[in-house]
């Protein structure tokens, strides 16, 4: 079976987009200090609170071993705590530090300046393009490109 060549287009064109944004976003995040994996990892705890390890790694998008990794590099940084759930001994729950709030910032900083430049490049379809995007999103779980 031979595919359609819009078909193969419109993969390329995801793909290429969602590799150079990664990327674009991880060369910012490391500038200060950080990389693009942890910046999601301290956003979730920030914004949504506590997490348990395995629910940590799969609403961001990260097998459990890279998550607990990043997560060690992020409480030896001082900017989150790990503790073991009193319901379930077997879990660690991680939660965001106080200190962790000016560090976000800057990150956020960096990640909106790649962010913009990306809005730039789509000019007046921006707005049609985020909400298809969104859209797109809320089609498939948080963990369903994690292997």
């Amino acid at each position: 079976m031979t595919i359609e060549p819009n078909v193969f287009e419109s993969v390329r064109s995801f793909t290429v987009a969602a590799q150079c944004l990664a990327k674009n976003l991880d060369l910012a995040l490391r500038a200060c200090g950080s990389d693009f994996d942890q910046w999601r990892i301290l956003n979730l705890l920030v914004h949504r609170g506590e997490f348990t390890m395995g629910a940590l790694a799969a609403d961001a998008m990260l097998l459990a071993p890279r998550a607990s990794k990043l997560v060690a590099r992020l409480a030896e940084s001082g900017l989150v705590e790990r503790r073991v759930d009193a319901g379930d001994r077997r879990k660690v729950v991680v939660y965001a530090l106080p200190a962790s709030l000016p560090v976000l910032d800057e990150w956020n900083s960096s990640v909106a300046k790649v962010v913009e430049g990306y809005r730039r490049a789509l000019d007046s379809d921006t707005e049609r393009f985020e909400a298809a995007l969104g859209r797109l999103a809320q089609t498939f779980p948080s963990d369903a490109c994690n292997d």
